[in-house]
């Protein structure tokens, strides 16, 4: 990927990296399960993700000190550029 880093790499998706005592541990902490998967009204899904995401950017931005925001031009730095304002 570009960024403003020299050697950075990306992990797979639902994975974090684990670096403690000079030991470097990748773990998957997500994976859905298909077979679980229930029909919902795509109307109600779409309220709910809304609902967390405002509800996740105002969690963040409960500070003492002035906010800031590294903006990628990309859809998500975007999007929450827009609902901090």
């Amino acid at each position: 990927p570009n960024t403003i880093f020299k050697d950075i790499f990306n992990l797979s998706k639902g994975h974090m990296l684990i670096y403690q005592n000079a030991n470097v541990k990748i773990k998957q902490y997500w994976d859905i399960d298909t077979g679980k998967m229930i029909a919902m009204d795509e109307d109600i899904i779409k309220g709910r993700v809304w609902e967390m995401f405002d509800e996740t950017v105002k969690l963040h931005m409960y500070s003492d000190v002035w906010l800031r925001i590294f903006v990628s031009c990309g859809v998500y730095s975007s999007t929450i550029l827009e609902w901090m304002s």
